[in-house]
């Protein structure tokens, strides 16, 4: 006998003197490997070894109380006030009263005490807020002032609300967001040296400033409203919703990537790109500059990484591609359990809304951004929330997956009416 090695382990084997001292070897070399093959997780089996029937009969009453809310609720009160821009079709729920920047507005608000809800249009200027805490404070500070509870209606934008923060796509669509900034901070502060804002926002008749996106400061009454679907999207929701008749249905993806090749949103994702060491071929589909129009799936083959995932790069808005890409990009959707959500426009973007509605989990990176900011709209919605992408593993997405479904949810966020009730609440 002679000691050979067979992979890491030290075994005894013959060494072949005859054909049947050969066919003996070869039986037990076969035999070796098929154990150390059956020891490897294979991309065609589940990448949760520990799955059991408890997480078949989560994942069952996961989607179906989605499914039980959102399939009846009627088109007109799906979201997508965001795609209007101006958010119009929120407004057009609530009696306000446009404010205009000018010293003395007319008439002056003592004389507005029929009006609850104040609106300042987002064209105001980044000094705009500072302004109208101002305004109101004033009034709060005359002898006997009437009362004048109200909520503001600030910079209802899908790209920038009030208290904005300095997010990436901010400063690659806003270069002098640095200068805005400073004069937005400046305006706020009177000539002793009081921050308005705070006395505005602190006081017991302002009862909440209402606009999108994210929070710079941490004011509880800074509220931001959800920004919804894209308008084209709609549509077709609904007869997709029916089509998931089985909300049992597998989710063989665990993580779907899709989004715009934009220079902002490629570079915090090519860390994530290089981490998970796609093979070399693939490296000019994450040019920016040279990208495949064309719409195309490639599996990550590195088994201890984040297994059976897909890389979707699509060039167009769903609004520009034919219904047949459009309708791959919701199949995608709704067979994946994770989908990565790298900031839009602004902060918040519309594949969030599009994979909840699918019932695919969204993966938000937070970076240096607190909860009690634009963050607080997917309370109570299934939403993974992570540091950094560079964290993002396999066994991350199995924790999550767990804590998820076994949250209850109110899908009826997910409504225009949800967010026109929360609102009035305020002052009704």
């Amino acid at each position: 006998m002679t000691l050979l090695l067979v992979g890491e382990q030290q075994r005894w084997l013959p060494v072949p003197g005859s054909q049947r001292a050969l066919r003996v070897w070869i039986s037990l070399c076969a035999a070796l490997v098929l154990i150390q093959l059956s020891q490897v997780p294979s991309l065609s089996q589940n990448y949760w070894t520990r799955r059991d029937d408890n997480m078949n009969d989560m994942e069952l009453q996961f989607h179906t109380q989605r499914l039980q809310v959102l399939q009846n609720v009627e088109e007109s009160n799906l979201l997508d006030w965001g795609a209007y821009h101006d958010f119009h079709q929120y407004l057009d729920h609530f009696d306000f009263y446009v404010l205009n920047k000018t010293a003395d507005p007319s008439p002056p608000l003592h004389q507005l005490t029929n009006y609850s809800y104040f609106h300042l249009p987002d064209e105001k200027g980044a000094d705009g807020l500072c302004w109208a805490a101002k305004l109101f404070y004033k009034h709060y500070q005359q002898p006997n002032a009437t009362a004048l509870p109200h909520v503001l209606f600030a910079y209802l934008n899908r790209d920038w609300g009030a208290f904005s923060v300095k997010w990436l796509a901010g400063v690659y669509l806003h270069p002098d967001y640095t200068e805005r900034l400073a004069k937005k901070q400046k305006e706020c502060y009177d000539q002793n040296g009081n921050n308005i804002l705070d006395l505005y926002l602190n006081h017991p008749n302002t009862k909440a400033v209402i606009t999108t996106q994210a929070h710079d400061v941490s004011y509880e009454k800074g509220h931001s409203i959800a920004l919804g679907l894209e308008a084209s999207v709609r549509a077709n929701l609904i007869s997709r919703l029916l089509q998931q008749q089985q909300p049992h249905q597998p989710r063989p993806v665990l993580l779907y990537i899709n989004y715009r090749e934009w220079e902002f949103r490629t570079a915090p994702l090519q860390p994530l790109h290089e981490r998970l060491q796609v093979p070399n071929s693939y490296q000019r589909q994450w040019d920016p500059h040279n990208v495949d129009p064309a719409t195309f799936l490639r599996p990550l083959t590195r088994l201890h990484q984040i297994h059976q995932s897909i890389l979707e790069f699509v060039r167009h808005k769903i609004l520009r591609i034919p219904l047949s890409q459009e309708t791959q990009y919701f199949h995608n959707i709704s067979h994946a359990k994770f989908m990565l959500s790298p900031v839009g426009w602004g902060m918040d973007c519309y594949r969030n809304y599009e994979m909840l509605y699918m019932g695919t989990i969204p993966v938000i990176e937070t970076r240096n951004h607190t909860h009690n900011r634009w963050f607080r709209v997917f309370d109570d919605l299934p939403v993974a929330f992570i540091d950094h992408y560079d964290n993002l593993t396999n066994e991350w997405l199995e924790a999550e997956y767990r804590r998820i479904l076994q949250g209850s949810y109110r899908w009826e966020k997910l409504t225009k009416q949800y967010w026109v009730n929360f609102t009035k609440a305020f002052v009704e």
